[in-house]
C-alpha cells in the first residue's frame, strides 16, 4: 500500500448543445486544494461559497478530484512496474439552488439526423436540473425503444439528445422517463 495525493479543482458547469462545458470560476473555493492520504486514512475538505449577487436560477459546478499515487523512493521495491503510474480522475456535481422552487421544465422533440436516424431531444427551460435514470418509448405500431441506466443530468438551459433506431415508425409515440424529479410522460409526433 502506498500514500496517495488527492487534488481538488472546482469548475462552473454549463451545457452548450449536447456538450458539457467546464470553466474556471471563483464563486466556490475548496480548502485544502490537495491532501496526502496514507492507506486507511480519511480527510475532510471544506467548500466555501462566495456570492456577490443573489441566484435567480440553479448554478451547477463540478469538483474535479485527481488522485496521484506516490512515486516510490529510488531503490524501493514496488508491486507495480516503474512505467505504470495511474492517475484516477473523478468529479462530484454540486448544485446551488436559488430561493423558492427550482424545478426542471423539460420539453421533448424528435429530430432526424443526417444519416436518417431519429434523435430524441430533451431541453430544460426550468430553473433546476433533472437526472434521467431511464426512458422508454412506445410507438404507434407497438415498437418499443428503451434507454436504461442513462444517468444523464440536464441543467437549466441545457439539452441532451439520444439517437434512436432508424426504423422508427411515423405517428404518435408515448414517452415515459424515470427521473430524480419523478416520472415524466409525453406524447411525441414523428
Amino acid at each position: 500500500e502506498q500514500a496517495t495525493t488527492v487534488h481538488f479543482n472546482i469548475r462552473a458547469w454549463r451545457q452548450v448543445g449536447d456538450r458539457d462545458q467546464l470553466t474556471t470560476d471563483r464563486r466556490l473555493i475548496i480548502h485544502p486544494q490537495s491532501i496526502k492520504l496514507q492507506p486507511g486514512d480519511s480527510a475532510r475538505v471544506r467548500v466555501v461559497l462566495r456570492l456577490s449577487a443573489p441566484l435567480w436560477e440553479e448554478e451547477a459546478f463540478r469538483i474535479l478530484v485527481d488522485e496521484t499515487p506516490r512515486i516510490p523512493d529510488v531503490g524501493a521495491e514496488t508491486r507495480h512496474s516503474a512505467g505504470r503510474r495511474t492517475i484516477q480522475r473523478g468529479s462530484v456535481p454540486v448544485f446551488l439552488l436559488p430561493p423558492g422552487k427550482a424545478e426542471p421544465r423539460v420539453t421533448w422533440s424528435f429530430e432526424p439526423n443526417q444519416d436518417g436516424a431519429v434523435i430524441l431531444r430533451a431541453s430544460n427551460n426550468g430553473r433546476g436540473h433533472v437526472r434521467f435514470n431511464s426512458a422508454s418509448l412506445l410507438g404507434p405500431a407497438g415498437q418499443s425503444i428503451s434507454k436504461g441506466s442513462m444517468s444523464d443530468i440536464l441543467l437549466p438551459g441545457g439539452s441532451r439528445s439520444w439517437e434512436l433506431a432508424a426504423e422508427a415508425s411515423p405517428g404518435v409515440w408515448l414517452l415515459t422517463a424515470d427521473t430524480d424529479a419523478g416520472p415524466m410522460r409525453a406524447k411525441l409526433e414523428l
